[in-house]
């Protein structure tokens, strides 16, 4: 989220911070996924899709 001269970011702990955009030297997309390894493995399909 962004707003005015600062961004907000969430870590993988749920906490919110707030970062001054002159503080940041480059933004970029993460590779790995924050949400661990086969948790959706034990989903059944009505848990992920409801029509």
């Amino acid at each position: 989220m962004q707003d005015g001269d600062e961004v907000v970011v969430r870590d993988a702990a749920n906490q919110f911070h707030k970062v001054a955009k002159a503080d940041i030297a480059q933004k970029i997309i993460s590779p790995v996924s924050m949400m661990p390894p086969g948790l959706t493995a034990s989903f059944v399909k009505t848990s992920l899709w409801t029509w």
